[in-house]
């Protein structure tokens, strides 16, 4: 499930309660890793907010140089995340591994 439509609002608890909601409803939370994907406070709080919340978590690699920082969130909980490349078979697998362990 994705957030089609952004949350219009500038409150941090309103906007984390509506992202969390989507999270429960999903089985494997997958983040899009491009260069500057480390950056944002918004991601590492969805990846962490996911392993607590007992979620798989996939992360495909478009970053352009591969030794790029990853997300704080992905190297605390290296054991956690899925890292696979910008394949769909890898992806596909690794997806349908991480909605099977839950």
């Amino acid at each position: 499930m994705s957030l089609k439509v952004p949350f219009n609002s500038k409150d941090a608890d309103y906007i984390r309660q509506g992202i969390r909601a989507r999270i429960e409803q999903c089985s494997v939370t997958v983040v899009m890793m491009t260069d500057d994907t480390h950056k944002s406070d918004w991601v590492n709080w969805e990846i962490r907010e996911s392993i607590k919340l007992g979620k798989g978590v996939v992360a495909i690699d478009k970053r352009s140089n591969s030794s790029a920082k990853l997300p704080d969130a992905i190297s605390e909980n290296k054991k956690d995340v899925k890292i696979v490349a910008w394949k769909h078979e890898e992806i596909m697998n690794a997806v349908n591994s991480a909605a099977e362990k839950r």
